[in-house]
């Protein structure tokens, strides 16, 4: 293992998939690391793999969308060490099928996941980060919330939203000296893309998922740990994904911040009004 940092990362949905790799990728950088999710057991063995590499971290049990819960979840996580980051990587993708035909309590479920959970768990830390002048937020979205999804839209709404919210803070807090990033790990062997791919509901409904790439969630898991570590803070408010090499986007941060990359945007077309209007504008 390496030095210790005296550091804590929060991790939510770390039980498993994607939030369990970047749970060990972190501990493996020296971060002390609270995993947080609704399943004890689950929890319990992320944490169990970390210490038996020697690293620090605490299990925590708490359904994300329970504020009050998120909260005592914070401030156990904060007697590990300082909390330094967060990684909001919770989600569901239960409600699958056209948005007329779904349960909606199942719809309901995946839009709260992402975006009530990442508002308790930024809601628990901000204030900290705001103290220390010093933070960094990583939001695990999905390009389903950035292009059509018509048999997913509770995920993919859920995913739009933490888009936006990326953006939104990122300018709210960049005044306070902390960075949020949105990443997208890609199609990863999980517990919730197998849903999609073993069951009569997904095959009917995305029959086209797992065709392209999978993704090693260990891939992604080294990005968001980079992100977390401050090796990529020019990109604060950018959408990235787990097959971007971030050393590159930095080096070509003045194109994307020229042409506005690696964020969703309305483009509209020129019309004769909009033209005359820059004219008189110059």
């Amino acid at each position: 293992m390496p030095e210790h940092r005296g550091e804590t990362v929060i991790v939510t949905g770390g039980g498993r998939g994607v939030g369990r790799a970047i749970a060990i990728e972190l501990a493996g950088r020296g971060y002390s690391v609270a995993v947080l999710a609704r399943s004890q057991a689950e929890i319990d063995d992320t944490r169990g793999e970390i210490a038996a590499g020697g690293g620090r971290a605490l299990a925590l049990c708490c359904d994300v969308r329970d504020g009050d819960a998120v909260a005592t979840a914070v401030a156990s996580a904060a007697e590990l060490d300082p909390v330094t980051g967060l990684v909001n990587n919770a989600g569901t993708g239960l409600a699958l099928g056209p948005l007329w035909t779904v349960d909606p309590t199942e719809w309901w479920t995946d839009i709260e996941t992402s975006v009530r959970g990442a508002f308790n768990s930024c809601r628990a830390v901000i204030p900290g980060f705001i103290e220390r002048g010093a933070g960094r937020i990583v939001n695990v979205a999905s390009y389903v919330g950035v292009r059509p999804s018509p048999y997913q839209t509770g995920y993919a709404a859920g995913k739009a939203a933490l888009v936006n919210l990326t953006e939104s803070l990122a300018v709210s807090l960049a005044p306070h000296g902390v960075q949020v990033f949105a990443f997208t790990p890609g199609f990863v062997d999980t517990a919730l893309t197998r849903r999609i791919l073993e069951t009569p509901t997904g095959r009917t409904w995305l029959p086209e998922v797992g065709t392209g790439t999978i993704v090693p969630a260990e891939r992604g898991a080294r990005m968001v740990a980079a992100l977390v570590s401050g090796e990529a803070d020019r990109l604060t408010g950018r959408f990235v994904h787990a097959l971007d090499e971030l050393d590159d986007l930095v080096a070509r941060i003045g194109e994307i911040e020229r042409d506005d990359l690696y964020a969703p945007r309305v483009r509209r077309l020129a019309t004769p009004s909009a033209a005359a209007t820059r004219r008189r504008a110059r």
